[in-house]
């Protein structure tokens, strides 16, 4: 052992006298120590019961009443308010593989204020939003695409200027905000979207996804965790903003519409975190209630249509379904589910359509690879299992969670190896490091799942650096599934952390709950080279369980290509095409500016080449083709920012394509002014923000909040404080010697 010698010379120390009297300094000083100490205790004291007071007006408490009215909580000090309602209404129309959805957002402002509105909500991830109008009693004003920080200006000025207006921002592929300002008393303003979406088709059934709430998004960063006292919070304490109790609302003025302050991995976390609503939901009054009416042509003879969690009547005319919510409305507190299944004989193996604009031909093809036999594969697998624990999984969607990942269990093999992550605020292992598949491990594992809680925060990074780094053994095949809801508003961050650090290994995501993040999910899978499985009930949990051990332990369909006759390239998305496995097809999205007929497809299945031939001729023109392949550019282009970083080329490629498609992107958004000034000068504007419903069998979690302002009463306190402590300094000052005395050394 390394031993260090200190040579310094010591402190002489004087001989003590405790019979001595203390001097008066001596007294003087110890009597002010003791009454700051009681000071500072007294003023904690104060901080803590009088948290909710504090904030100085800057964070509103707004809790909601059956009525619809919002009433401050605060001792009851300020005036009642009524909140903006909403009520939608969506017309889905399907033709084959692709969907045209117009959805109708109905703000109605019961008060006597004028009022600005926001809404926060959900759109499918693959969504290609190209149209918006207004409706203002029987005005129709028609939105205009325009590059983001423009239709910004144009929204602001017509807001001071006291005219009505309407802002579309896309804030995630899945995530929208709807601004509208200059609602009247007693006001009713109806702003009218319109987008395209393909349709989901794998294991023989179609099935489309129409998102109705949100599950709040974790902003994983420590700015957001302190108390008024500069210490951190622990995940129980951080309940300042969102708390589980009925319809709880609170509004910061300050740092925009959301519950969160930006941070350095989620730099919109204001504008992503809206306020949550418990949904409490009478037959006589509905909470955000929405009417779906749906017209489903299909293309060939259906055996079955299907939604998984809500109750629907289905009519048929001819070759197409209507169809409707049997209730006629529903509250918006869980994702809508609508899958189809053809009659066994017409399966199909193929769909193509086809759209031409301004002399460029586009396409959507669907190819379903033939099923070839071939044994299950009998390489040994090394699976690591992540499962998010967090306060956002409580209620039904931690049993799901749990039951996922007890089946999962029972679908591995002998020989395998395997291991269990789960995470929250921080994140724990079974296995310091991936154990066999035996009965002793299993069972240990299975103990392991029934104590698993949830509670506390969703820090996933870290949990995904700790399945990547796992010890790995290179005779064995690398899988990582993840199951969780997705709820993180740092999606960048987690992209590019898969893209760089995945190796070899292969991601499955497994969702979780009535409204999953779908575009964490999806796209971790897609970087990740797996799928994206999606669980909203825990009686799916055995069958949808099976269907990706199915995948997992099939071969895959890899090294897809796709060109013409000539071996002429084509502009195609996505890019790469990822692999495909058992039960799913491929789905691509073309543009080529040349005559060609026929497409040449190749891939690898089992090691063993195969090809296939498709004809332009037997497409069907549909309109909305070319969106759909522009909307997959702009994601191509997205996926660079977010392994790569931004940039002004980046950025300008996505508003070239967005503008000349007229689409919504993170850089495009749609504006509409009404050009007749609405309200007087004299009259103010009160911003009200639209909450989401809680979703269907979630427990709220508790959010990090930052407390950025200080109340008068502990700025005089800390006065004071600071006057005492330099009495105390002054008094002692005269006890040690000066500053150029000599002190003696032995």
């Amino acid at each position: 052992m390394q031993h260090i010698h200190n040579n310094s010379p010591k402190l002489t120390q004087p001989k003590t006298n405790l019979t001595a009297k203390p001097n008066f300094t001596t007294v003087i000083s110890t009597v002010l120590i003791t009454l700051f100490g009681l000071l500072l205790l007294v003023g904690t004291q104060g901080a803590i019961a009088n948290t909710q007071e504090s904030r100085s007006g800057e964070l509103e408490l707004m809790a909601m009443n059956t009525e619809g009215n919002s009433e401050s909580t605060k001792n009851n000090k300020r005036s009642t308010l009524l909140s903006l309602q909403l009520d939608s209404k969506a017309n889905i129309s399907i033709n084959g593989m692709v969907a045209t959805i117009e959805l109708e957002q109905h703000f109605q402002n019961p008060s006597d204020q004028w009022v600005e509105g926001r809404y926060v909500f959900p759109l499918p991830e693959g969504a290609a939003v190209n149209a918006m109008e207004i409706l203002i009693g029987k005005r129709l004003i028609k939105a205009t695409i325009k590059e983001k920080n423009e239709a910004q200006k144009i929204y602001k000025a017509a807001k001071a200027a006291g005219k009505k207006a309407a802002l579309l921002e896309q804030h995630r592929p899945n995530l929208f905000s709807q601004k509208i300002t200059t609602i009247g008393p007693k006001e009713n303003i109806v702003v009218k979207l319109r987008y395209i979406q393909t349709i989901h088709y794998a294991d023989n059934t179609f099935s489309l996804r129409f998102p109705m709430t949100i599950t709040p998004r974790y902003i994983p960063s420590s700015k957001n965790a302190f108390r008024q006292t500069g210490q951190l919070n622990t995940p129980q304490e951080n309940k300042q903003v969102i708390e589980d109790t009925a319809q709880d609302l609170y509004i910061d003025q300050q740092h925009g519409w959301g519950w969160a302050q930006n941070t350095t991995q989620v730099p919109d976390a204001n504008l992503v975190t809206p306020p949550m609503e418990v949904n409490t939901s009478t037959e006589a009054r509905l909470l955000n209630p929405i009417e779906l009416t749906i017209t489903l042509d299909a293309g060939l003879p259906l055996a079955s249509i299907d939604s998984a969690y809500h109750s629907i009547s289905v009519s048929k005319m001819n070759s197409q379904h209507s169809i409707s919510l049997s209730k006629g409305k529903v509250s918006m507190d869980r994702d809508f589910v609508l899958s189809w299944q053809p009659v066994a004989a017409t399966v199909p193996t193929a769909a193509l359509f086809n759209e031409t604009i301004d002399g460029d031909d586009y396409s959507l093809i669907m190819l379903m690879p033939p099923k070839q036999t071939a044994t299950q594969q009998t390489i040994k697998k090394e699976t690591i299992f992540i499962i998010d624990t967090s306060g956002s999984m409580g209620g039904t969607s931690i049993k799901q969670a749990k039951a996922g990942l007890a089946h999962a269990l029972e679908q591995l093999h002998e020989n395998d190896k395997f291991n269990i992550i789960e995470f929250n605020s921080d994140f724990s292992m079974l296995y310091s490091r991936p154990r066999i598949v035996n009965q002793d491990n299993i069972n240990r594992a299975l103990s392991f799942i029934g104590r698993l809680r949830a509670d506390g925060g969703t820090e996933m990074l870290t949990a995904l650096n700790a399945a990547f780094l796992q010890t790995h053994d290179d005779e064995y095949l690398k899988h990582i599934i993840f199951i969780t809801d997705g709820s993180v508003g740092n999606e960048t961050a987690l992209f590019k952390s898969i893209h760089h650090q995945l190796g070899s290994a292969r991601l499955f995501t497994v969702g979780i709950g009535a409204a999953p993040n779908s575009f964490f999910m999806s796209k971790a899978a897609e970087f990740g080279r797996g799928s994206f499985t999606y669980i909203g009930d825990v009686n799916e949990v055995k069958e949808k369980m099976q269907a990706l051990f199915s995948k997992i332990n099939n071969p895959s369909m890899r090294d897809i290509t796709i060109e013409d006759a000539q071996g002429r390239p084509l502009e195609i998305f996505p890019k790469p095409i990822p692999d495909l496995y058992q039960g799913e097809p491929l789905l691509a999205s073309i543009r080529k500016d040349y005559e060609t007929n026929t497409l040449i497809i190749k891939g690898t299945y089992n090691k063993q080449p195969w090809q296939q031939s498709v004809s332009f001729n037997h497409g069907k023109n549909h309109k909305g083709i070319a969106n759909i392949w522009a909307r997959k550019k702009i994601e191509a282009l997205l996926d660079q920012e977010r392994t790569e970083g931004k940039n002004d080329i980046s950025k300008q490629n996505i508003l070239n394509v967005a503008l000349r498609h007229q689409l919504m992107s993170p850089y495009t958004s749609f504006v509409a002014v009404e050009e007749i000034i609405s309200r007087p000068s004299e009259q103010k504007l009160t911003k009200r923000a639209v909450p989401n419903l809680v979703a269907k069998g979630q427990q709220l979690q508790n959010v990090n909040y930052p407390q950025t302002a200080t109340p008068l009463w502990l700025h005089i306190m800390l006065g004071l404080a600071s006057m005492l402590a330099a009495s105390i300094l002054r008094f002692v000052k005269k006890t040690l010697p000066p500053y150029n005395q000599k002190i003696k050394f032995l």
